[in-house]
């Protein structure tokens, strides 16, 4: 059911991934049981100075401490690889209250700023969403088939409405604390469009699409807007900079589209929530 996802060796960044793993389980008394890379090199907005985001589930004796959460500065061409490990028993708890993996500062900066309050429901929508981006992003690493054995439980906890709910705080948070000053990032703007197209098509198909950026461009915007957004993938992709320093001007054409279709997103997500709010992802359907 799942082969469909399964990282395969010919694709890219296996052979990097299955030494991440082998360098943890050598230093740490845990076994990986599977992960992926999220974030933006499978959405496909990833440059030279992108690091591989690695989430990695694990058991073994007790919880490793947050500060063994290891960033592993490998030779590899698109950077480092930042590898966060998430103990099983967070993810084998759908919809349970849990600390985010890690004390990364960035992110808990951002989850102050992010009003997940806005919306009704009180699962954590984090733990929906990664587990999510695992699965369906194609860069899952599971070699012994742990998913599979473990399906049906990992299954019922892929809330369709959780991942909504992300999307439009995330996506409003950026617009709303990020994307107001005279310079700003170029990938702010990418991942702001990215959450929203893809909330869109989720709602409309109860699916989740091919998480890749330009496919959703195509079939979410048009005219002045999409020729703004592919410059902006063009300009990110072609980036010699860090990513952190590849800015463009403010552009409020972007930011009025983000803000209409944030409010019409909201609209939708409260009339999914009355009506959907349990409703799962089916794996079968993708």
């Amino acid at each position: 059911m799942l082969n469909q996802f399964l990282l395969a060796e010919e694709l890219p960044y296996f052979s990097v991934v299955s030494a991440c793993v082998m360098d943890l389980e050598n230093l740490y008394p845990i076994q990986i049981c599977f992960g992926g890379i999220t974030n933006s090199v499978p959405v496909g907005f990833d440059n030279v100075s992108s690091d591989i985001d690695l989430f990695l589930v694990y058991e073994g004796i007790g919880r490793l401490p947050t500060d063994m959460i290891s960033l592993f500065n490998t030779a590899i061409p698109c950077g480092s690889i930042e590898a966060k490990l998430i103990p099983v028993e967070m993810i084998n708890c759908p919809g349970e209250n849990y600390c985010y993996p890690g004390v990364d500062p960035a992110w808990t900066r951002k989850r102050r700023l992010w009003n997940y309050e806005e919306l009704p429901g009180n699962r954590n929508v984090e733990q929906s969403t990664l587990l999510t981006q695992i699965i369906y992003n194609r860069m899952l690493f599971d070699p012994d088939n742990y998913l599979e054995t473990h399906f049906q439980r990992y299954a019922s906890g892929l809330y369709i409405y959780d991942v909504l709910k992300r999307c439009y705080v995330w996506a409003k948070g950026r617009l709303k604390h990020y994307l107001k000053d005279e310079k700003v990032r170029v990938r702010t703007y990418l991942y702001a469009f990215y959450e929203v197209m893809l909330a869109e098509w989720i709602v409309k198909n109860k699916t989740y699409p091919q998480p890749m950026f330009l496919p959703l461009m195509d079939q979410s915007s048009k005219g002045v807007i999409k020729n703004e957004l592919l410059n902006l993938y063009t300009n990110n992709k072609t980036a010699s900079l860090d990513k952190e320093n590849v800015l463009v001007p403010i552009n409020n054409q972007l930011n009025d589209w983000l803000g209409t279709h944030l409010k019409g997103l909201s609209k939708q997500l409260l009339e999914f929530y009355e009506n959907d709010k349990d409703a799962t992802f089916d794996l079968k359907q993708s």
